[in-house]
């Protein structure tokens, strides 16, 4: 399964697995907001359709663009296999 961070509904937690693209500006915002490999972070809200997605997660709340968030590939947490 190639699940994105765009995929997971409000209210879901997802594990980070990789970044497509090796940008290393946006890597390195990223790393700055908590958004690694092996960081768990829960879907808040989101915004109007194409809109931005708010997370928290390790350092806290952020909102990021949804062509980010499509960049990002994700498994579900172990807190979201358990709500199925």
């Amino acid at each position: 399964i190639d699940l994105k961070l765009s995929d997971v509904a409000v209210g879901g937690s997802a594990r980070v697995v990789d970044v497509a693209e090796d940008v290393p500006e946006m890597l390195r915002f990223l790393d700055e907001i908590g958004l690694r490999p092996g960081a768990v972070i829960d879907i808040v809200s989101r915004g109007p359709p194409g809109g931005p997605v708010t997370l928290s997660g390790p350092s806290g709340r952020h909102a990021i663009s949804l062509e980010l968030a499509r960049l990002i590939s994700v498994e579900p947490s172990e807190t979201t296999l358990h709500r199925a």
